[in-house]
């Protein structure tokens, strides 16, 4: 049994803030407590294991990765299943798990890579370990990497002076919004990667709109910029990675080094970089992964702690990506796909809880035979009035042990607004392409409210 010297973040309760674009440590003498080997994905045991948490800057998909780790690691990302108990081993819900190394071409083997559904400022764990062999768990140094969105050196940002190139931009200068507003920069971060890092992490790698990819003279010359950098699109901010096509939006092959900019303003909102609307910086808990974060407390020493506010909505899946997606196909001259036919649906409302205050939750599961192990989008309508959508995407273990796909069909949601005194309410559920419900409507009332 290992003796020490243990890292800091041995254990959970320790665990180390993931706060840069690549986090890096030695794991020697590191331990695996009982209980704490709790992935049921990978199928061999791991050990040597330290603990990270990871504050999701933004909602959507979020990635983890060993790149750049010089021995055979595992990875695994967990949320906390019961928020109102003490984060524990018993206390945790896997969300991916990956044992990648020997599979790829990055000595010694490959990369461990973790993939999951975030929630913007939503704590996760993640545990990374070294895989048994010989009964000893491989250590080494650790790398971990994250990157938040960011536009290439070189990118013309639209001021109120013309074109100028993002790295010569300078706090005050004034820069002209989508909407045609002037608004002073307020702080500007940059970071930098060696290409031997960039070219083995594809999450850094930038991605290149090719001049009139979006429209007609949108962007007007190539415009690079990080993977989750979100383009302003259908209204919508949609991250660049989602909307590669590999013809007229590309991913760099390879760099000799790559340094990214950001620019923020006294709020968020949508910049013409390179003549094509870009969101600007927001600080969703990401500032940290600048190598200049320091300036931002130096300038604006009484600035307190604040949630980010975005200027539009943020897309990463769903109808709204897929319609973007074809209509940048369309116009690059890709073969475009028939629309998705649908199938039978089947699912049911397991749940219709109602508070003493109104609200609604709705709990219940839904599945396209047509597409048995995809999501579904769903519509939650009271009295024929759409007031809330949900995916039918979370995963149920006896949903799955029912033979209902691999279980990930359900679903559970707490309306926005509350109900009404009047009542009774008619609540369905149906699917949002076509109206098909996934059962009976239910009839509910509303509890009665006395005044104090």
């Amino acid at each position: 049994m290992a003796s020490g010297p243990f890292p800091t973040n041995d254990d959970i309760a320790n665990a180390t803030p993931i706060a840069a674009a690549t986090t890096a440590q030695s794991t020697a003498g590191a331990t695996t407590a009982s209980g704490e080997d709790v992935s049921a994905e990978i199928p061999q045991d791991v050990g040597s294991t330290v603990w990270f948490t990871y504050t999701a800057p933004t909602s959507g998909t979020a990635s983890i990765n060993t790149a750049g780790s010089d021995y055979d690691t595992t990875l695994q990302v967990f949320s906390v299943t019961n928020p109102a108990q003490p984060v524990s081993y018993t206390n945790l819900t896997e969300l991916d798990a990956s044992d990648d190394i020997g599979q790829g071409p990055l000595p010694p083997g490959g990369t461990s890579t973790v993939i999951f559904n975030a929630t913007a400022g939503q704590t996760y764990y993640v545990q990374a370990g070294g895989s048994l062999s010989g009964g000893a768990a491989s250590t080494g140094n650790l790398v971990l990497n994250a990157s938040p969105p960011c536009f290439v050196s070189g990118t013309h940002i639209r001021t109120a002076r013309g074109e100028v190139s993002v790295e010569d931009l300078a706090i005050g200068d004034v820069v002209v919004t989508v909407s045609g507003e002037h608004r002073p920069i307020r702080w500007i971060g940059h970071r930098a990667y060696t290409g031997r890092f960039a070219n083995a992490n594809p999450d850094v790698l930038p991605i290149c709109f090719k001049a009139g990819s979006l429209a007609d003279g949108t962007p007007a010359r190539d415009l690079w910029v990080s993977p989750k950098h979100a383009m302003f699109l259908d209204g919508c901010l949609i991250p660049a990675v989602h909307l590669v096509n590999g013809v007229t939006i590309t991913t760099a092959e390879r760099v000799d080094s790559v340094e990214y900019w950001h620019v923020e303003l006294d709020r968020h909102d949508v910049l013409l970089a390179e003549g094509a609307p870009s969101e600007s910086f927001v600080d969703d808990h990401s500032r940290g992964m600048f190598h200049n974060a320091h300036t931002f407390a130096q300038l604006y020493p009484d600035t307190p702690p604040q949630e980010a506010i975005y200027c539009a909505p943020r897309v990463e899946s769903g109808y709204v990506l897929e319609a973007a997606r074809r209509r940048l196909a369309e116009r690059a001259g890709l073969p475009v796909p028939a629309a998705r036919v649908f199938g039978p649906l089947r699912g049911s409302i397991d749940r219709c809880d109602t508070d003493a205050q109104g609200g609604v939750t709705v709990v219940g599961w839904a599945q396209d035979l047509a597409h048995p192990d995809g999501p579904v989008c769903l519509d939650v309508v009271i009295d024929g009035t759409v007031v809330a959508q949900a995916f039918a995407e979370r995963y149920r273990a006896d949903l799955e042990g029912i033979g209902i796909g691999d279980g990930r069909h359900a679903f559970s949601l707490t309306l926005p607004e509350a109900l009404t005194q009047h009542g009774p309410h008619t609540i369905e559920v149906r699917r949002s392409a076509d109206g098909a419900p996934i059962a009976a409507a239910l009839q509910v009332a509303a509890p009665e409210r006395h005044a104090a």
